[in-house]
């Protein structure tokens, strides 16, 4: 696995972000073989509703070779749950990620 410096920042400085929040439960950064250059950033928001019912909104944010994020979702459309099987969660203390 290889990651650009900018990436790496991106992804740390989301994570700690997501991190001060008290309503995300859960988060991973996710790598796909077939699409090395955009790591995904997966977290978990829950809320109550007005109903005093819980949900639950899963944001995948994409993060290019420019540390630059998009939502994954509004950039690939429909195929990204397709393509979303594919990426499995990773350690960032993984010791074959590369940064360059």
């Amino acid at each position: 696995m290889i990651f650009t410096i900018a990436q790496m920042t991106k992804i740390q400085n989301i994570l700690l972000s997501l991190d001060e929040r008290r309503n995300v439960k859960e988060f991973d950064v996710m790598y796909n073989p077939l699409m090395p250059k955009e790591p995904i950033v997966r977290y978990k928001s829950v809320y109550t509703g007005e109903d005093g019912g819980v949900g639950i909104d899963i944001y995948y944010i994409c993060v290019d070779e420019k540390g630059n994020e998009k939502d994954c979702v509004t950039s690939f459309g429909d195929s990204f749950y397709l393509m979303l099987k594919d990426y499995t969660p990773i350690s960032l203390s993984n010791p074959n990620i590369q940064l360059i």
